[in-house]
């Protein structure tokens, strides 16, 4: 991972990760749709999918443990041709600059 120019997130800070899942388009799309990205409400849940994308980051060296992983979005779509498979996005959240959002009067975010 080094060797690539990656480095490991250090212990102790908090990290903000977004993958999206993008799994081809069913064979009955229109053809006027296929250029479209549609969010996929079929199998596989998303729950099962990011467990292993986050033992395979820390197996990777990413981090020092998933625990880091405080701020997670999980997208699951079907995408033209050509653009499938996943796309990663990992930050260090700067918690002096990155402010959470206000808590709603029932403590719901």
């Amino acid at each position: 991972m080094r060797s690539q120019g990656w480095h490991t997130v250090p212990e102790g800070h908090a990290v903000r990760v977004v993958v999206r899942f993008a799994y081809p388009l069913p064979k009955a799309t229109r053809k006027a749709e296929r250029d479209l990205w549609r969010f996929r409400t079929a199998r596989p849940d998303a729950d099962n999918l990011i467990k292993g994308t986050l033992d395979a980051l820390s197996k990777a060296g990413v981090w020092s443990d998933d625990q880091q992983v405080a701020d997670l979005q999980i997208v699951k779509v079907n995408a033209p041709r050509g653009h499938e498979g996943a796309t990663i996005w990992i930050e260090i959240i700067d918690e002096k600059n990155d402010r959470l959002p206000e808590q709603h009067s029932r403590g719901a975010w």
